[in-house]
């Protein structure tokens, strides 16, 4: 694998024009690695994507990852906000202490606070039988 990364992605520091710039690569045989990448990942992702994410791997797991994504997608910046105000200012930690801090504390308060957000629709609004679901 880093053989194709490393043949299908140019990475030169010369003769490469600027961002408006087309081809981006004046070399031709670098226009060809960065074309032919860009198709080859592209084929790459879509196949990896159809023959492995397109199953049910585990109901439960399966059902909360993709849930908690989109929770995650929705409440992230609100605990990046919430670390950051009441630990890492209130406290004046350094970069290196709060990166991780905010890093893993969003990373464990999202799911956590799934967890929760769930039980208390469960406490509201009970889950229905298969029974009641069916009919």
């Amino acid at each position: 694998m880093p053989f194709m990364i490393s043949i299908t992605t140019p990475s030169v520091t010369t003769r490469e024009g600027f961002l408006f710039y087309y081809p981006i690569y004046e070399p031709v045989w670098l226009q060809n690695s960065y074309t032919l990448g860009g198709y080859f990942w592209i084929f790459f992702y879509a196949w990896l994507i159809q023959n492995n994410l397109n199953s049910d791997f585990g109901g439960t797991f399966y059902k909360f990852m993709n849930d908690c994504s989109m929770w995650a997608y929705v409440s992230h910046y609100m605990w990046i906000v919430l670390i950051n105000h009441f630990i890492v200012r209130k406290y004046n930690l350094t970069f290196l202490s709060a990166g991780p801090l905010s890093l893993f504390g969003t990373m464990f308060l999202i799911p956590a606070s799934y967890v929760l957000l769930m039980k208390v629709k469960d406490l509201i609004s009970p889950p229905k039988s298969k029974k009641e679901r069916v009919e």
